[in-house]
């Protein structure tokens, strides 16, 4: 099964903050008084059934266009005419510089140019200002989301991954891993159903039935949830608040669901990626259930972001949220 779910933003009783990535998100969801928002999930393609998705966005009734994202004419990006180039200025004509009476000081030399400072692993010290958090949807399954715990762990890199109840309850075994090896987990529903079309007993049963088996698998409830396609409504907002939980969504979505290139995931993240970063990826499921894009592209974000001098962090570091454990 298919996710998306889009996450910088500020946390409260009373407060919504909406942090969504411009012209690309279709659901402008009113805030409730009692609801609470991290970084309001930009919508993913909703499939009218299964796992296909097609390139439509979701608004709150489940309709509307996704928003081109448009690029200036005349840049790199745009495929359209480039800007026409001014001629540049003709030089003006000066005659030759008298001699100077002045006796001439000898050049010093050029100061040898500075070596670049390195960190670990021939990295740029990382900026304590840049913190990103790397999530994964749709899981756990038998066959991707091990390959990215062992990415992870080769790279002492902790995550966030939002999971399926019903993916959970067949891979108990995964779930344990990922809590044991330090990564955050949060609810992603119960079976993917895009909750702004279920009443209101629905939405919380699928909320409440997750959090039931992973307390059962790990002894403590998510303090996150993340909603299916990023279709919240002032309704989902209210239960998930009154569920306990804060609502997570995303910055940078790199597409990956969809068998996307690997140098488009990387262009994506790039174009982007700024401090306080949430990248949405997804361990299982995937296009014809195929995910190896993902997996072949994960080294190669972590070595762009810690080229670029970022810090990982799970989302509840990255927004000081304490877990229920």
């Amino acid at each position: 099964m298919i996710c998306a779910v889009t996450a910088a933003a500020a946390l409260g009783a009373t407060e919504v903050l909406s942090k969504e990535r411009k012209s690309r998100s279709a659901v402008p969801p009113q805030p409730s008084p009692a609801a609470v928002i991290v970084n309001l999930p930009k919508a993913e393609a909703v499939p009218p059934e299964g796992p296909a998705l097609p390139a439509k966005a979701v608004q709150a009734d489940g309709t509307g266009p996704k928003p081109a994202v448009t690029v200036p004419p005349g840049t790199a990006q745009s495929p359209g005419k480039p800007a026409d180039a001014k001629p540049s200025a003709t030089p003006a004509i000066t005659g030759s510089p008298a001699p100077s009476l002045e006796p001439q000081a000898t050049p010093q030399p050029s100061a040898a140019p500075a070596k670049p400072q390195t960190g670990a692993g021939n990295y740029p010290p990382a900026d304590p200002a840049k913190k990103v958090a790397l999530t994964f949807d749709d899981g756990p399954d038998g066959k991707y989301t091990p390959q990215i715990l062992d990415i992870l762990k080769a790279q002492h890199i902790q995550a966030t991954f939002f999971v399926i109840g019903k993916h959970a309850e067949a891979y108990p075994g995964m779930i344990k891993r990922i809590a044991s090896e330090g990564h955050s987990l949060g609810n992603h529903s119960w079976d993917h159903a895009q909750l702004t079309k279920l009443p209101d007993e629905e939405i919380l049963k699928e909320i409440s039935r997750t959090d039931q088996t992973l307390k059962s698998i790990t002894g403590y409830v998510p303090s996150l949830f993340r909603a299916p396609y990023g279709a919240v409504n002032k309704q989902v907002q209210a239960d998930v608040t009154a569920s306990g939980h804060r609502l997570a969504g995303w910055t940078v979505d790199t597409r990956d669901w969809d068998a996307t290139p690997v140098e488009t995931i990387l262009e994506y993240l790039r174009k982007e990626t700024a401090p306080g970063a949430v990248v949405l990826q997804h361990s299982a499921g995937g296009k014809n259930g195929n995910l190896d894009n993902t997996v072949e592209a994960l080294p190669r974000i972590i070595d762009y972001l810690r080229q670029n001098g970022y810090t990982f962090v799970t989302v509840p570091e990255l927004y000081g949220i304490k877990e229920a454990k």
